[in-house]
C-alpha cells in the first residue's frame, strides 16, 4: 500500500430534475422545461508539516435557464466545469494563512441579447473566466482579527452567435476586499463587544455584451457589531445581539445591466438586526 500520510481526498455527485414552465401573456403560449444532469467534483490537497498546503480541484456545474428566445424555443440549461490549483501556507505557530490560487472557469450556453430581436435573448454559446485569487486571514492579537483579499479576472466570449472574443458582460479585471474586526477585552466597559468594518471594490467591466457600455469601478464600506449579553449577566448566557450594515454610507452605484435595454442600480444602505441564542 502506497504511503497516503498527509494526503486528503475529495469526491462527490448530485443529480437534479428540474421542471418548470414559462406563460407568455402576449401570444397566450406556455413553454415547458424539463432539465435534468448529473453533476460531480473532485480534488486533492497535501498537507506538509511545514504548514503548506497545495491542492488541485475540478468541478462541474448545473443551472436551469428560464425562459424562451424570440422563435419560442426554451433556454437549455447552463452548464460549466472549473479547473483550480492553488497553495495555502499557514506557518507553524501563527494563528492565520495566506492562499494563492488560479483557476479556469467555462460555462456553456450563456444567455445575452439577441442581436436581431432586442427585446429577447439568445444563448451564445460559451464563456471563459481565467483568474487569480490571493486571500490571506490572519489573527493580529487575542482581539484583532484581519481578512483581505483580491481577484484578478480574464474573461472571454469563446463560442457565440456575436460579440466573439469580447469581454462577457458584468465580469470586471479586479476585485478586492478588506475587512478587520475587534473584540474588546474582558473586564473593560465594552466587554463583549465586537465591532468590525471592511471595504469591497469592485473594478471597471462591461455592461453589454457588444462592449460599448462602460460601468465605472465602485467602493462600498460595510459594518458590523455584535454584542454577547453574557458580559452583563451570567443569566444571558448564549444570547447575542448581532447587527450588520451593508452600503454603510449610501453610495449610490450601477449594479448591473441587461444589456443596452436597461440597468439597475447597486443595492442601497440595508441594515439588519438579529437577536439569537445558542445552548
Amino acid at each position: 500500500m502506497p504511503d497516503l500520510t498527509g494526503w486528503a481526498f475529495t469526491l462527490g455527485g448530485r443529480y437534479d430534475v428540474v421542471s418548470s414552465s414559462t406563460r407568455n401573456r402576449l401570444t397566450n403560449t406556455v413553454v415547458d422545461q424539463d432539465d435534468e444532469k448529473f453533476t460531480w467534483r473532485a480534488g486533492v490537497v497535501y498537507l506538509a508539516e511545514n504548514g503548506l498546503a497545495p491542492y488541485a480541484s475540478y468541478s462541474t456545474s448545473f443551472e436551469p435557464t428560464p425562459g424562451s428566445d424570440f422563435a419560442g424555443e426554451a433556454f437549455k440549461p447552463t452548464t460549466g466545469e472549473q479547473f483550480e490549483i492553488g497553495v495555502k501556507y499557514q506557518p507553524v505557530g501563527f494563528d492565520g494563512f495566506v492562499a494563492l490560487s488560479t483557476y479556469e472557469l467555462t460555462q456553456q450556453n450563456v444567455t445575452t441579447t439577441d442581436p436581431v430581436n432586442t427585446r429577447f435573448d439568445v444563448q451564445t454559446g460559451e464563456t471563459r473566466v481565467r483568474g487569480i485569487e490571493l486571500e490571506g486571514v490572519a489573527a493580529l492579537s487575542d482581539s484583532l482579527n484581519v481578512k483581505a483579499s483580491y481577484t484578478y479576472m480574464d474573461g472571454k466570449v469563446t463560442q457565440s452567435n456575436d460579440y466573439l472574443r469580447n469581454i462577457p458582460a458584468q465580469i470586471p479585471d479586479h476585485v478586492a476586499s478588506l475587512w478587520g474586526d475587534y473584540t474588546f477585552p474582558d473586564g473593560g466597559p465594552l466587554a463583549g463587544l465586537e465591532i468590525g468594518a471592511g471595504v469591497r471594490y469592485v473594478g471597471e467591466r462591461f455592461g453589454d455584451a457588444a462592449n460599448r457600455m462602460d460601468l465605472p469601478a465602485t467602493t462600498l464600506v460595510d459594518a458590523s457589531l455584535r454584542y454577547d449579553f453574557e458580559n452583563l449577566s451570567p443569566d444571558f448566557a448564549g444570547l447575542s445581539l448581532r447587527v450588520n450594515a451593508s452600503n454603510l454610507f449610501d453610495k449610490t452605484y450601477v449594479g448591473q445591466c441587461a444589456s443596452t435595454r436597461y440597468c439597475q442600480y447597486g443595492g442601497r444602505r440595508t441594515v439588519s438586526a438579529s437577536l439569537g441564542f445558542q445552548w
